[in-house]
């Protein structure tokens, strides 16, 4: 690819909900793309195939900007890829994606198009990358780490700047199969951890949950501030903190970058696979398993340079990562 043919790039993602890590996502991407004088545009992931290719044939590369858009359904881009395939006529190429633990293989021929006809295929784990393998033997699916890990705008907020434990709960997106935590779990943790900071969610589901909890600090304006807002008071908040119980992938992510010690909630495999990476195995737990957080949080004090240490460590490990993945996207677009 010569890059300067590349004018126009038309970006993939959720983009409903003021979704932190969707938001961080696209942003992360979108920038890479901007600092190289390449024009942007993005588009809902969720739309439909044919549609999707329509407007991408109106720029000069199509980029699915990674996260979780592999779920328990597949968008329908992705389900009818192969079919509307003919009708593209840019080229295509996925970073940082992740997929979850459910059984795709009604959609195998689908996937695997999919990826043998991408210009690059990254995953942001282990996990992703051996479940994707199950569909191809092209080897096209490559390793890498979370696109946010390359975000630089995260560092310009500098490290957390408070003693405070924080909180950050989600509504859990697939209740049938999961098991449900205590609606009540905040008052209860309040009074045995000290967690006097609740980190934002676009979620109106925490939102009722939080509403008249005592004592801990919400910030109340969130839900009338505009996306680039709300990415930069979430960050803030993060910063307020030391430790912070959370269950968002991104949030513990951002927490990490930036020295804060996250003591995850692990509702989702793509939690345990940053968990994992990050080095704190042994702060986690799982939904039936939130008594244990006061006991983390204390192991988390008393071991804190160890685990801010190891985090670093593997942040960087991580951030090179992803790193590596842009410098190929800047050869390739160059």
């Amino acid at each position: 690819m010569v890059g300067s043919k590349v004018k126009k790039v038309l970006i993939l993602w959720y983009q409903e909900g003021d979704n932190f890590g969707d938001v961080l996502l696209y942003r992360t991407s979108r920038d890479f793309f901007l600092k190289k004088g390449i024009e942007v545009d993005s588009y809902e992931v969720g739309e439909p195939c044919i549609e999707i290719i329509e407007e991408a044939n109106n720029h000069d590369f199509l980029l699915f900007a990674g996260g979780g858009i592999v779920e328990r359904g597949l968008p329908n881009v992705i389900r009818h890829f192969k079919e509307d395939y003919e009708f593209l006529k840019v080229p295509y190429g996925v970073v940082g994606l992740g997929v979850s633990v459910f059984d795709y293989s009604n959609y195998a021929e689908q996937i695997e198009f999919w990826i043998n006809n991408a210009e690059f295929f990254y995953v942001r784990d282990s996990y992703s990358q051996r479940r994707l393998h199950e569909y191809t033997i092209s080897g096209k699916v490559k390793l890498s780490a979370d696109c946010v890990f390359y975000n630089s705008e995260i560092l310009k907020f500098g490290c957390h700047i408070e003693n405070k434990v924080g909180i950050n709960l989600r509504d859990l997106p697939f209740k049938d199969l999961m098991k449900d935590f205590d609606a009540d779990v905040l008052n209860k943790l309040n009074t045995k951890c000290d967690i006097s900071i609740v980190i934002p969610d676009s979620s109106d589901e925490q939102w009722k949950k939080i509403r008249n909890i005592g004592n801990i600090d919400v910030l109340k304006c969130y839900p009338f501030l505009d996306r680039g807002e709300k990415i930069e008071v979430t960050i803030n908040e993060i910063r307020r903190c030391k430790y912070l119980v959370a269950m968002r992938f991104h949030i513990i992510l951002v927490a990490a970058v930036l020295g804060v010690i996250p003591i995850p909630i692990v509702y989702h495999q793509k939690v345990k696979s940053l968990v994992t990476d990050l080095g704190i195995d042994e702060l986690a737990v799982e939904l039936d398993e939130l008594n244990k957080i006061p006991e983390k949080i204390e192991k988390a004090r008393e071991k804190q340079k160890y685990y801010i240490d190891i985090i670093a460590r593997n942040v960087e490990r991580l951030r090179e990562k992803s790193s590596n993945m842009y410098s190929y996207l800047n050869d390739y677009f160059s």
